[in-house]
């Protein structure tokens, strides 16, 4: 097959080369080696050699998705010579806390002195606390319900306080800091039924625990919620017979659905305390990085850094909950498509990547077949190794008998090798229903 002009393979010894982020390129240096993009094998030609690196190009760089390049070793050494040269002489920095010390390790996504994450309990591998369970069972309905008011409110012309909506956004931070991965759980365990207000509901916590994993305050996280709680309102101005339909909608059905952006826009400008992120959220969740989204075609730059995380949560909880024309995917179904979204540009790719840090590829929640014949249930996720959850294990031909959790970062013997439906296996139905009574 043949290579477009831009694309060649690295004709120089490849250990001359070495891959570092962007954010490493220093302005002004002009570079005697060619760049490429570091993504695949035959790595794209970004700049040739006797390029200015410049503002304009890195942004450039950045706007395409691009992360990290391969740049030449000794291009390397004098950028860094250069940046020594003229950086200030400053003062030793501080000494860091041992909870930011223990954000950084599990990646620093701008985890600073004001992040929520330092406030989060750590859990390791251990299981969920029953009391806690039942507790943030509890919450959760008591949420949708106050959900479901001031959506009825809102849509029959009457007046919410915004403090109605941000006391749900301010009791989810509780949450958050008590166990993130037992609170992520429940925003992405599937659902049916009180759309919006549900998957609402669900957007929100998802958004927020990403969130947290990103490095937000919790002045933000509120914000981030509290948008995604009243993203979808505009929905109910929208004939139901269009959203509950069973077929794949007409190109004049989804202009109509298109709308409902706006709808909501409208619906929220009287709430005068609503922080100005939360209405940017509300309107902009449905916007994607390359333009192709509504209600505006916005493209990345465009987008408010809260919305571009709203984006991810709203459309990973749309995939994995099932609607009227479909079935609800397989949460690592519907993690593969954010991923392959994010190579087409729909999403932010630093806000997909702290999705994975946070839920897993095997999303926190999903059953998946073991390497060693178990069935197991991902119950907390490894940050970067995101491929190695942990795991609760049972052994198929006793799903009702006594269980074994299992940290797989300690097990490299052990690995999932599939994701699991629960259709696959009536006896994992019946598992999966009792485990999930818990929830109700």
């Amino acid at each position: 097959m043949a290579r477009s002009k831009g694309t060649v393979r690295h004709k120089k010894c490849r250990k001359e080369y070495t891959t570092i982020p962007i954010a490493r390129l220093q302005p002004g240096t002009v570079i005697r080696s060619p760049i490429y993009d570091d993504r695949d094998e035959c790595s794209l030609l970004l700049l040739s050699a006797g390029t200015r690196i410049t503002p304009a190009l890195l942004e450039k760089i950045r706007r395409r998705g691009i992360e990290s390049v391969r740049i030449q070793r000794d291009d390397l050494a004098r950028m860094e010579a250069d940046r020594s040269r003229r950086r200030p002489p400053q003062r030793p920095a501080p000494v860091p806390s041992e909870e930011e010390e223990a954000a950084r390790t599990e990646g620093s996504w701008g985890v600073g002195p004001r992040s929520f994450l330092h406030k989060v309990k750590r859990h390791g591998a251990a299981r969920y606390e029953p009391k806690l369970v039942s507790e943030f069972a509890s919450k959760f309905q008591s949420s949708l319900s106050q959900t479901s008011n001031f959506f009825q409110e809102l849509t029959t012309g009457g007046r919410v306080r915004d403090k109605a909506v941000t006391d749900i956004s301010q009791d989810s931070v509780i949450q958050i800091a008590k166990d993130s991965e037992l609170f992520v759980s429940l925003g992405i365990t599937p659902r049916t039924g009180e759309y919006p207000m549900q998957h609402s509901l669900q957007s929100s916590m998802l958004a927020m625990s990403i969130g947290t994993t990103l490095g937000l305050s919790q002045d933000e996280l509120i914000e981030l919620g509290t948008g995604c709680l009243l993203h979808d309102l505009g929905m109910l101005r929208i004939d139901r017979r269009i959203y509950e339909s069973a077929s794949i909608l007409d190109p004049i059905q989804f202009l109509e659905i298109t709308k409902h952006p706006t709808y909501t826009f409208e619906m929220i400008r009287e709430m005068d305390g609503l922080p100005i992120g939360s209405r940017m959220v509300a309107y902009q969740t449905h916007e994607r990085c390359n333009g192709s989204g509504y209600p505006r075609k916005r493209k990345k730059s465009q987008i408010h850094y809260l919305a571009r995380i709203a984006a991810v949560a709203d459309a990973f909880v749309a995939m994995i909950s099932p609607r009227p024309y479909r079935p609800a995917y397989i949460p690592y179904h519907a993690l593969e498509e954010i991923i392959r979204g994010t190579r087409s540009h729909l999403f932010d790719p630093e806000v997909v990547r702290a999705l994975l840090h946070t839920i897993s590829l095997f999303p926190i929640g999903s059953y998946v077949q073991m390497s060693d014949g178990r069935v197991g249930k991902v119950i907390r996720a490894n940050g970067e190794k995101y491929t190695q959850p942990v795991v609760e294990l049972w052994h198929p031909d006793n799903l009702h008998g006594p269980s074994e959790t299992v940290d797989l970062t300690q097990t490299p013997e052990l690995t999932i090798t599939a994701p699991l439906s629960e259709l696959e296996s009536p006896e994992l139905a019946e598992v999966c229903s009792e485990l999930n009574d818990g929830w109700e």
